[in-house]
């Protein structure tokens, strides 16, 4: 269970870079009291409050940027309301018991919890991970029962963690062939961790890939990619989320 500090709608002043940028901000919101992460919330613009399936997106070291508030938007105009977020893991604590790891992981909390307060079914809500994002939002999801199912995107994946066997939710991995970040050893390590325990991710690689292969601005950008992982996300949210009827 997580707090969450309910704000009325902010005012945004943007930047001149911001302005000139062209990808809508969203509401700034705070996902828990006193929060660290960079947080927006973006809407559809059809159909009833409260009858919207929730998304949080959670983004890579790069933060809440043009790239993440663009895959909101788009999420939103396909019907989904969306927490993007940059839980700012590089941001110290000044409490010894509350380490950035868990500090995040009690914000991804707050995003989930924001959702729910806004859905006639609070179940209806998943989350996206890029990066370093993903593997917050896998350690979230093995620690929490509370999304209906997970994405994640070029994410190191947590080969030989005891808690994967806590798993409990549908869950998609777009993963980048040629990724720094992690190898087809732990990948595969993973993968036939996951089945030890019942957990049959649906897994793609794209070959001579790299990490951040779906961010145009990446000189790593592969187009062809990006849309097959795009549309493989949103089938993914479609076929485990459902817009309530009132």
């Amino acid at each position: 269970m997580y707090l969450l500090l309910l704000t009325p709608p902010l005012a945004h002043c943007q930047t001149a870079a911001e302005a000139g940028s062209g990808v809508p901000h969203g509401e700034h919101i705070n996902v828990v009291l006193r929060a660290t992460a960079d947080a927006e919330v973006f809407r559809p613009s059809k159909g009833r409050p409260g009858t919207w399936p929730g998304v949080v997106l959670v983004s890579d070291s790069t933060g809440l940027d043009d790239f993440l508030r663009k895959r909101a938007a788009d999420l939103a105009a396909k019907g989904f309301q969306v927490v993007a977020m940059n839980p700012r893991l590089d941001v110290p604590t000044s409490n010894p018991q509350d380490p950035p790891h868990e500090r995040a992981l009690r914000e991804i909390g707050g995003a989930v919890t924001y959702l729910e307060a806004w859905c006639m079914d609070p179940t209806q809500v998943a989350m996206v991970g890029f990066g370093t994002g993903g593997s917050l939002a896998l350690d979230y999801a093995m620690t929490e029962k509370s999304i209906r199912a997970l994405i994640v995107n070029y994410t190191p994946l947590p080969a030989g963690d005891p808690m994967l066997s806590h798993l409990d939710v549908p869950l998609l991995i777009n993963q980048a062939g040629s990724d720094p970040t992690t190898t087809d050893e732990a990948n595969s390590r993973f993968l036939a961790d996951a089945h030890s325990f019942h957990i049959n991710p649906h897994f793609k690689q794209y070959p001579k890939t790299s990490h951040g292969f779906d961010r145009e601005n990446f000189p790593v950008y592969d187009p062809a990619a990006a849309s097959d992982a795009t549309a493989r996300t949103v089938t993914f949210l479609k076929a485990n989320l459902k817009t309530i009827t009132p």
